[in-house]
């Protein structure tokens, strides 16, 4: 456990362009952490200037990166100001790196570990997941599965190869819901999760995926399909498996090969699952670090050296935030949609033709 007598006061701050349900989740992990850390030791308060630590939560919400650049300038120097800390609690799926703290996809470029944690989210956004009986895997009667939205062109290709040629040994479904599912599809995704040895762990719009949370709560392996996916800032290693996007299509060697360790990556599974993943040890870890941050690293975390950071050109670079860079993706966006009109403009064409060959 990290001593906590070198915290005094602790604030939340939350973007003001904050969702509704974001207020509330910020609501649930204040009273979480408060529940976590040993009261007499800290002291939540309201405004910026009187802490000494202050956790930000930022908004998944779109945004630009000028927004998201220009607030976290505003809040360093208020907390500069009063010689405090500013500490991040990030969920998005396309962040900076600006501010250190937990990050869940943040990608290897913008990963400092002396400024960032790779971390899971905190909640698993279906709720059945939280609450389904704990199986042996050997009731599992599927060797992998899969079920979600094509939300990359990595899902595209995994859909594509195994969507429709399951043969009974796996489940790979697309499915077109966006965190609106009904409570009957929570339902039986938690029960697809559980009759399967793995949980595949494609990347989508970013490299971390909730299945990584959900498998490893269910008691699942997940297999991680992401280049770009920083491991969890824990020690314990074995607990997942890690196949290369160019790989996609030697899944079902690759996990026939790696079946025979399949008690070794489970039992990893379930120490990991009980030190990290439980519902009080999730927010009692995140405080730990987050005041281990403090004491180890004040001088990497001191607001002007974090400003000078981020007004850097290697920052900017590492975020694609150059010049170049943001006219070469722009005039790449526009490319891939001229080349998608196209393609549609010239299927009706294509149909006429089959119709009249036949």
């Amino acid at each position: 456990m990290i001593p906590f007598q070198s915290m005094k006061k602790l604030a939340f701050v939350q973007s003001s362009r904050a969702a509704d349900w974001e207020k509330a989740f910020m609501l649930r992990v204040k009273d979480e952490l408060a529940q976590s850390i040993p009261g007499a030791s800290f002291q939540i308060v309201d405004q910026i200037e009187q802490a000494d630590l202050v956790l930000y939560s930022d908004t998944i919400s779109r945004k630009s990166s000028r927004q998201e650049l220009s607030d976290c300038r505003k809040l360093l120097t208020r907390v500069q100001a009063q010689g405090g800390l500013l500490f991040a609690l990030n969920f998005e799926d396309q962040p900076l790196g600006v501010l250190p703290g937990i990050y869940s996809s943040l990608p290897p470029q913008c990963f400092d570990s002396k400024l960032h944690l790779s971390w899971p989210h905190l909640e698993a956004p279906n709720k059945a997941v939280e609450i389904a009986p704990m199986t042996c895997p050997s009731q599992a009667q599927l060797l992998f599965n899969f079920v979600g939205s094509r939300s990359h062109r990595l899902r595209k290709k995994l859909f594509s190869l195994y969507g429709s040629t399951s043969g009974g040994d796996w489940k790979v479904v697309e499915i077109d819901r966006w965190y609106n599912h009904t409570e009957g599809e929570q339902n039986q995704y938690v029960q697809d999760i559980i009759n399967s040895w793995f949980v595949l762990c494609p990347r989508g719009i970013a490299a971390y995926s909730h299945r990584i949370f959900e498998s490893i709560l269910l008691e699942r392996v997940p297999v991680i399909i992401a280049d770009d996916w920083v491991p969890f800032s824990f020690p314990e290693q074995g607990y997942y498996i890690r196949i290369p996007e160019k790989e996609i299509g030697q899944i079902v060697p690759i996990l026939e090969r790696e079946f025979k360790n399949y008690d070794v990556y489970h039992s990893n599974l379930l120490k990991v699952k009980s030190k990290w993943f439980t519902s009080r040890s999730r927010y009692q870890k995140v405080a730990e670090h987050f005041l281990q941050f403090q004491q180890q690293c004040r001088v990497a975390h001191d607001p002007a050296k974090l400003i000078e950071r981020l007004n850097s050109v290697e920052f900017h670079k590492a975020n694609g935030l150059l010049s170049y860079q943001r006219v070469f993706k722009t005039g790449t966006k526009i490319l891939n949609q001229l080349r998608k009109k196209g393609r549609s403009l010239l299927d009706p064409v294509n149909q006429r033709d089959s119709t009249q060959a036949t």
